[in-house]
């Protein structure tokens, strides 16, 4: 494979907080066994060796949990010792961590600096709104800690990004959300809507849903406008889409492709929202190139290409693609999407000055 990336799972389904709204913890409690363990040095040295043999020319490697962190500073320090070692190839390996931040200090911070990792941390807004579900296991709001780490990654000079979830108490604010973001300088944010048959005291609707969007959406475009918007995930995906690039946004493909979610015992699944005992692919004593061409991996693959057909005769099926697999399913088949309605109201309202932005992205390259 050209092209190679992995997300690795070294601390399982521990975390030091509990969210309320966790997908992987209710994931993780519907197998058979909860916590696959943290991640010993002989299952690392083999996941990495694993993923740098099926490459050819770049390695994209993720961590997340759970918490990641949790595992410890020098877990890292031996991911980049093994990863040096192993690399006799000379490809490019971009190494980055999803964290809830808690643990992140100087020394954290001044080696994600060092070895060029990508921070994503989770903060769903202000105090108020990120501390409404974002608790510790005192059952305590982490906002403060989450800023303290914020301002060590700024002060050792870490690029990150924001990952925020939408719940049906937040989408009622996106104005704040956005300003707070903005007024704190944060520059890449990824939205993520919290939408899961078991969490129906956080789920969000579709329509609620889709106001958050079109809120959010009036907001960037006059900042992108004047040329001050933050980079908002979806925003540029769609953008990239209109102007006839494939998404990078897996959820957008309008199909599943096999990915590697390695657990902490080292077990293979193809996508973090299926580390499900359904869908285990193998162990990373077998080679990614053979777990990718298993029937398994087929099976996975063939069963998101259902689609609905209210959907087929969308006219914004072209630029929706019928939305993310997790979205879709229903147990025993995928259905429409359940967010269908807020990204109707969301293209009705906004596509037409997206189109006309791509458009004039487009004109200003070929200057």
């Amino acid at each position: 494979m050209l092209y190679t990336s992995v997300m690795i799972k070294p601390s399982s389904s521990n975390c030091n907080l509990d969210c309320k709204y966790c997908f992987y913890k209710v994931l993780s409690s519907n197998r058979e066994e909860y916590d696959m363990g943290f991640m010993n040095e002989s299952k690392l040295e083999e996941t990495l060796r694993n993923a740098i043999n099926s490459t050819e020319k770049q390695l994209i490697v993720s961590f997340q949990g759970g918490e990641p962190t949790l595992i410890g500073l020098k877990y890292y320090e031996k991911v980049i010792e093994i990863e040096n070692r192993l690399n006799t190839k000379k490809i490019w390996i971009q190494n980055s961590i999803q964290t809830n931040g808690i643990l992140i200090n100087d020394k954290w911070a001044q080696f994600f600096h060092n070895h060029h990792f990508l921070v994503g941390i989770s903060l769903d807004g202000p105090q108020e709104i990120h501390d409404r579900y974002r608790h510790d296991l005192r059952n305590s709001g982490t906002f403060d800690r989450v800023m303290k780490s914020i301002e060590c990654l700024r002060k050792h000079d870490v690029e990150f990004n924001i990952l925020t979830v939408i719940t049906n108490e937040s989408y009622r604010h996106a104005k704040k959300i956005y300003n707070y973001f903005k007024e704190n300088d944060f520059q890449f944010i990824q939205i993520i809507p919290c939408i899961d048959d078991d969490h129906h005291e956080y789920s969000i609707t579709g329509k609620q849903y889709g106001q958050f969007l079109c809120e959010i959406f009036e907001l960037w475009y006059k900042d992108f406008i004047n040329g001050t918007a933050l980079d908002i995930r979806i925003f540029s995906n769609y953008l990239q889409m209109l102007m006839g690039y494939y998404p990078e946004q897996c959820g957008l493909l309008g199909r599943c492709f096999c990915g590697l979610i390695i657990e902490g015992n080292g077990d293979v699944y193809p996508c973090d929202f299926y580390c499900t005992d359904e869908w285990k692919l193998g162990n990373v004593t077998t080679s990614f190139e053979q777990l990718m061409a298993s029937d398994q991996a087929k099976r996975f693959v063939e069963s998101s290409l259902t689609v609905d057909s209210e959907c087929k005769e969308c006219k914004y099926y072209q630029i929706c693609r019928g939305g993310c697999r997790r979205y879709r399913d229903q147990k025993e088949a995928l259905v429409k999407n359940k967010l269908c309605d807020g990204y109707k109201m969301f293209f009705d309202q906004c596509l037409d000055r997206l189109i006309i932005l791509s458009k004039n992205i487009r004109r200003n390259m070929g200057k």
